[in-house]
């Protein structure tokens, strides 16, 4: 096979595609030896310069609903026990409020209690702080540039859960703190 021209685009025309077929039967040229000669025929396209887009980052659905479920299931075990905690001592729910700090617990369900809020627990600072922080990369889609609106975001939620409660317990503080070391540390990757 051998090409006898090939016309080099101007700049304001660039080579697309493949031709469009004559009509009727085409026979191949050939070079004088009896070989085909392609030929290389030339559209005319006008040219586009090439831009960059960065891929916006978008919210990763199957991670959120990953860790909603998680939250919920931590959530309801925690609810559960404290439940327990109160039905054993003979109290029910409904009286709870008159009964506030009265009483004492069986010690089963207290180191049990510990060890969910302890430095392994499932509601202890770092796995909190780690699922904080999993849920507000898969809500940016991982995008670096929205750390500070999803700062902003992480101290409004804990600004409301003071409000709601009055004061925030340490273990709360402590894991604000932890989570905000974790966000800068992610914008430091960058």
């Amino acid at each position: 096979m051998k090409i006898t021209s090939f016309p080099l685009p101007t700049q304001a025309m660039r080579q697309v595609g493949s031709p469009k077929p004559e009509p009727g039967p085409r026979q191949a040229e050939t070079s004088g030896a009896g070989t085909p000669i392609d030929k290389v025929i030339r559209r005319a396209v006008p040219f586009e310069t090439p831009t960059y887009e960065r891929a916006a980052a978008s919210r990763d659905e199957a991670t959120v609903a990953r860790l909603m479920q998680e939250a919920e299931a931590v959530h309801q075990k925690l609810c559960d026990l404290v439940t327990t905690l109160i039905r054993k001592q003979g109290i029910s729910l409904n009286r709870l409020a008159r009964l506030a700090g009265q009483g004492e617990t069986d010690r089963a369900p207290r180191v049990e209690l510990e060890a969910l809020l302890g430095r392994h627990g499932e509601l202890g600072v770092e796995a909190v702080s780690d699922r904080i922080i999993a849920f507000a990369r898969a809500l940016s889609g991982g995008d670096p540039s929205r750390i500070t609106e999803l700062r902003e975001a992480i101290i409004q939620g804990f600004r409301e859960a003071e409000a709601m409660l009055g004061y925030l317990p340490d273990i709360s503080r402590h894991t604000h703190d932890r989570v905000m070391e974790k966000l800068d540390v992610w914008l430091a990757e960058t």
